[in-house]
């Protein structure tokens, strides 16, 4: 067992890190006027894993919002070449941030590069089953939605969005059924080229 102090916990870490068990435990310490509380030591080596891989997620996010300002700053000053570049950067860490992937494919389209618009929608249509279904997961397991699991699942298995009775949506998938069809068309203009 290890002693934790309850206030620095809770104002150094955030839910998404301590778990909800801790994240309660310590907010009725805290209301409780407790200064420490004990947890098991395997308990805190979990809560530093996750607020670590917290933390490269959230510097992925903001590299990731980064290079999309100068994506759209060196795009419409026309550099097109540092543009790709940056693009490509954006794309190799794997968020599934859209504006990256939509940019790259439609200037490799009209540069007439299939085969990098073939790999940028491979890796768009990658990431974007893994981020949908942590919103499917998300989804089912919502207590909002307990009504509404079997829609939620038929939304989920045809990639399409659906919405609770109010108007919030419930699922929201990323368009790896547009991709899927923008990769069939590319490869047979690939095909067709490539002859």
């Amino acid at each position: 067992m290890v002693i934790i102090e309850v206030q620095k916990y809770l104002q150094q870490y955030y839910l998404a890190a301590l778990g909800e068990e801790t994240f309660n435990e310590l907010q009725i310490a805290s209301l409780n006027g407790r200064l420490t509380i004990q947890i098991e030591k395997s308990r805190l080596d979990k809560i530093e894993e996750q607020a670590v891989s917290n933390q490269k997620l959230l510097q992925d996010i903001n590299r990731t919002a980064d290079l999309n300002n100068l994506e759209i700053k060196y795009e419409a000053e026309g550099n097109v070449d540092l543009v790709i570049e940056f693009y490509e950067q954006n794309v190799a860490v794997g968020r599934p941030a859209m504006h990256a992937y939509d940019r790259l494919v439609t200037i490799y389209r009209s540069q007439k590069r299939y085969d990098h618009e073939i790999r940028v929608i491979k890796a768009a249509i990658k990431v974007w089953n893994r981020e949908n279904e942590l919103r499917f997961r998300t989804a089912i397991f919502d207590p909002g939605n307990i009504h509404i699991i079997s829609e939620i699942e038929v939304a989920y298995q045809n990639c399409e969005p659906f919405r609770r009775a109010d108007g919030r949506f419930a699922y929201h998938p990323y368009p790896v059924a547009k991709y899927s069809k923008r990769l069939q068309k590319v490869r047979v203009m690939h095909d067709k080229v490539n002859k």
